[in-house]
């Protein structure tokens, strides 16, 4: 691990970070080793900077979590609705077969309807293979924000154990 850029971190203010020096931070961070260059003034402002951009990735993650809640429900309600249509489609199909076409054009119709609960069993596939992927990267989210709050639980003790010292 390359030694913390103690000039990158002492130069920045917690209250007033933004998502890209929150980036920059991560990165800065993620990479760096405190080593023996430290004191309990240098040790305070890393874990401030430390606890803002971990607090700036956990609201990344809560609007990245909450957005794909919204698209899964979106597509929950779309397949619901094409769930819908394709049993519209098939009871209107046992209609035919058991009464026959209406106008004596019942291979054409017949066809039609066939393609069209072809092509919404397709749809209905599709939106259901969304939800899953979306579900997926939603539960990948949640693991990712419970590993940021370990890790600032972890720092304030680290502090707290500093500050006793």
């Amino acid at each position: 691990m390359a030694p913390l850029d103690w000039s990158a971190i002492e130069g920045v203010k917690p209250d007033s970070l933004s998502e890209d020096k929150a980036d920059e931070l991560f990165e800065i961070l993620k990479d760096g080793d405190v080593g023996d260059d430290y004191d309990t003034a240098r040790l305070k402002q890393l874990f401030d900077v430390t606890r803002a951009v971990m607090i700036n990735r956990n609201l990344m993650l809560e609007d990245a979590m909450a957005e794909a809640e919204a698209e899964a429900k979106k597509a929950l309600k779309k397949e619901q609705e094409l769930r819908k249509e394709v049993d519209k489609a098939e009871k209107q199909v046992e209609e035919l077969k058991k009464y026959g076409p209406a106008e004596g054009s019942g291979s054409q119709t017949t066809r039609y309807f066939r393609e069209q609960m072809r092509e919404l069993e397709e749809n209905n596939d599709q939106l259901k293979q969304e939800v899953s992927d979306l579900n997926r990267d939603l539960n990948g989210e949640k693991r990712a924000a419970e590993k940021y709050s370990e890790r600032i639980s972890e720092l304030e003790k680290e502090l707290k154990d500093t500050r006793e010292d």
